[in-house]
């Protein structure tokens, strides 16, 4: 019956939705992101598709991550997403919100070298930006290429926002990567007490089972798993 229901809510969010656009076209992205949200991956390709152009990069660049957020699209699927990016980059002036979509979803297939370069180019243009400088900082440390520029990076971004539990997550990982526990745990510890995100304490549980506090690291995984962990949150 809960099943149904939903389904029904749905269909009629549709409805709803496809009026609103019917007499507003240029909110048309705004049924495809809810297309991807739903897991229907094509339809909202089709729409983003026939409409970046009359969008604004921030509306394309929403639909695409939301399209990466559900960690279910089809490599087709998201080839079609890396070739609308691409054209709406090179016919926009590379603006940083399609750049910074274009290198998430690069980094989600594990086309590491590419994703490395669009967050560079970013960060070249805005110093400062948080989002750039902890994904960066993420992809060189799961690379293990230079801990000390990623450290470096969430540093900066530290800087920028002051404290934050993302980035401290975010730190720890790095440190973990180079399997510096004490470090790891310096950073994890912080960070889930200010924030019991999944992500936060699924690493806190790993770096516990590593030092070997095996009673810690059981407590927080079960805490991780019903705070409802995605595996989109660990990528």
């Amino acid at each position: 019956a809960g099943a149904a229901a939903s389904a029904r809510f749905n269909m009629r969010a549709v409805e709803l939705l496809k009026s609103y656009v019917a007499e507003r076209p240029e909110e048309r992205l705004a049924l495809a992101a809810f297309h991807a949200r739903q897991r229907e991956f094509d339809a909202a390709l089709t729409l983003l598709e026939a409409n970046w152009r009359a969008a604004k990069p921030e509306e394309v660049s929403n639909v695409v991550l939301t399209l990466v957020g559900t960690a279910t699209a089809a490599p087709g699927q998201l080839d079609r997403a890396v070739r609308v990016l691409e054209a709406a980059i090179t016919e926009q002036n590379r603006p940083v919100p399609l750049l910074m979509a274009l290198a998430d979803l690069h980094s989600w297939s594990e086309n590491y070298e590419e994703a490395e370069k669009l967050y560079r180019e970013v960060l070249e243009r805005e110093s400062r930006h948080v989002v750039a400088l902890n994904n960066l900082a993420l992809l060189l440390g799961f690379l293990s290429q230079d801990r000390a520029e990623a450290v470096a990076l969430i540093d900066r971004a530290i800087e920028v926002v002051g404290f934050s539990p993302v980035l401290l997550d975010s730190r720890a990982t790095i440190h973990l990567t180079a399997g510096d526990l004490q470090k790891a745990l310096d950073d994890s510890a912080p960070a889930i007490q200010a924030q019991r995100s999944g992500a936060a304490l699924f690493h806190f549980a790993f770096i516990n089972s590593r030092l070997g506090r095996d009673g810690v690291a059981r407590e927080a995984l079960a805490e991780c798993l019903e705070a409802g962990l995605d595996a989109s949150d660990l990528h």
